[in-house]
């Protein structure tokens, strides 16, 4: 089988848990002896980075790079509001990269399509002209919900105006981009269950996979308090800005909340700076989690799955999130993860997880166990390969 895998940011390195989801894909395809063929956008916020890239990875994918220049401008943004293209999609889209996936297209033929998320369906319509391969779209998130959500947090205001705006546009692009393709495939069982209601397209659930191999699971004692993200993604920010905000106050234990990841905005760390460290991007991520003892991943808005609570669960860390955060993974509350909604209830927990060490290592020992069970890549990938096959 010949699939062309198009991405909306390189996959490697894998700096956040898009990037990661999407290389786990291509990893496990080619472990399948798929013949496997990656574009993908490179940007100033996803760069390419050929010197942080496998020679081996570059030939086996036959990787091409195209850089679209996504950064927000404000003309257009603004202009939005009187159109009905939708901004969050129309900023991914190069005249560059479609006679790319035409040249591509033309020079070889596949057997199936692979967009990696909603932003680089604006290259369906070349797709099919130059194209006979079944399409799939790997539904990430469904997109629009992520701004309904974040409107609805916004309070009152032209901002939130705008993010119902973006919404609303996202809506009626993802309906349009759901009945176009010959498949969908989900990260979530959440995502499935809602697209099976709203569309005819075949739909499958293909979640984030690992490796377990690769995660050594680490049942230190510590009950350090940790939050690890890129927060240039809203939800993230958001997530953490009202953990520090509302949820540390309540705490009476003498914890200090560290903050790792990628674009953390120099305002975070003057919030509550008594027991908050900024840690900043770190060198291996996977590296971080094992060194550390309580994971928080406060989400208040954001859709379909947390690719860093799987890893955090892999690598045994007890755990502390959201109904929001915990969607997708089928958890249970108290027996794999810790789940609060409100600034008191997280904050209890917190307090419950920090001083208890057995329940800790409980937690720590049920989350392995539930990654080992449900989000085996082998088995992953060849359900989607099945899922291909039979659409």
């Amino acid at each position: 089988m010949k699939v062309l895998q198009i991405c909306n940011k390189p996959p490697l390195p894998a700096v956040d848990g898009g990037c990661l989801a999407m290389h786990q894909l291509g990893t496990g395809l080619l472990n399948s002896d798929i013949d496997l063929t990656i574009i993908s956008i490179c940007t100033n916020k996803h760069p390419f980075e050929k010197d942080k890239l496998d020679e081996g990875y570059l030939e086996k994918t036959k990787s091409e790079f195209i850089y679209v220049d996504t950064d927000i401008n404000v003309v257009d943004a603004f202009s939005s509001l009187i159109t009905k293209d939708s901004y969050n999609i129309t900023r991914f889209f190069s005249p560059d990269l479609d006679q790319k996936i035409e040249h591509i297209l033309k020079r070889k033929k596949f057997d199936c399509i692979i967009l990696e998320s909603v932003f680089v369906a604006p290259y369906i319509e070349t797709i099919r002209r130059e194209s006979k391969a079944k399409l799939i779209l790997r539904a990430h998130n469904i997109e629009y919900k992520i701004w309904k959500r974040m409107a609805k947090q916004a309070g009152k205001g032209p901002k939130k105006l705008y993010y119902k705006h973006l919404s609303k546009r996202l809506k009626e692009f993802e309906i349009n981009v759901w009945n176009q393709v010959d498949g969908i495939a989900t990260i979530s069982s959440q995502d499935k269950a809602y697209l099976n209601k709203k569309v005819d397209t075949p739909v499958v659930n293909i979640p984030f996979g690992i490796d377990l191999g690769d995660y050594e699971a680490d049942l230190n004692e510590s009950n350090s308090v940790f939050h690890l993200g890129s927060l240039d993604w809203k939800p993230n920010l958001e997530g953490v800005s009202w953990f520090i905000d509302e949820v540390i106050p309540l705490v009476k234990s003498d914890i200090k909340f560290q903050v790792a990841g990628r674009n953390i905005p120099s305002w975070l760390g003057k919030m509550n700076q008594e027991k908050v460290e900024i840690v900043g991007e770190v060198e291996s991520a996977k590296q971080y989690i094992a060194n550390q003892g309580i994971m928080i991943v406060p989400l208040l808005s954001g859709g379909g799955m947390r690719v860093k609570i799987i890893e955090g669960m892999a690598l045994s860390k007890p755990l502390i999130t959201t109904s929001i955060g915990a969607e997708g993974i089928d958890v249970d509350h108290n027996e794999h993860v810790l789940i609060a909604d409100t600034a008191e209830d997280f904050a209890d927990q917190l307090e419950r997880l920090y001083a208890d060490k057995n329940l800790r290592k409980r937690l720590a020992i049920n989350a392995r166990k539930l990654i080992a069970t449900n989000f085996d890549n082998k088995i992953i990938i060849q359900k989607l390969i099945e899922f291909i096959e039979l659409i």
